[in-house]
């Protein structure tokens, strides 16, 4: 008999904590719950919402594999035509980097160089060009250049930032 007790107990515990819940949602609501038409309206602009999402995804996923076959690309290019590439004014660019961490000029010197992490892994590479002046002297002159991967990581960035603006 006390078993019996309990196990009505419980139940009438039970029955009552989901008369509570349902007692506690809102009249419109238990209202649609119970109507199947306003059901299917739901449904249908929850699908709707679904097929939007994975159209962006789609989009989303096309950007994704173009930047991973730039970033994969040979060459590397100047900071002013990457600067064109990206969209930006090459000072913004110039100064991006240096901020950043990505290139910094010697004391002295007319040019930029790289720093060591981004040469090593890629982003950036440094190319000496030797050039022959009107007296018949040569010059070698060095470059810092931005390469394709270092180019995609650039853009992921800089747009990221774009929409924090």
């Amino acid at each position: 008999m006390a078993k019996y007790a309990i196990k009505l107990e419980v139940g009438l515990v039970k029955l009552g904590m989901a008369l509570e819940a349902q007692a506690s949602l809102p009249v419109d609501l238990l209202k649609v719950l119970n109507d199947p038409s306003a059901l299917r309206g739901i449904l249908l602009g929850y699908a709707e919402k679904v097929l939007a999402l994975e159209e962006n995804s789609r989009a989303l996923e096309e950007k994704a594999g173009a930047l991973d076959r730039i970033a994969d690309a040979a060459g590397s290019f100047c900071i002013t035509d990457a600067a064109k590439m990206l969209q930006i004014m090459p000072k913004e660019l110039f100064a991006y980097l240096r901020s950043r961490g990505w290139i910094y000029r010697r004391p002295g010197a007319e040019h930029d160089v790289g720093y060591h992490e981004h040469l090593a892994n890629g982003d950036l590479e440094m190319k000496l060009t030797t050039l022959v002046r009107t007296n018949g002297r040569h010059k070698v002159t060095e470059q810092v250049r931005i390469t394709p991967k270092g180019l995609a990581k650039l853009a992921k960035v800089l747009n990221a930032q774009a929409r924090l603006i």
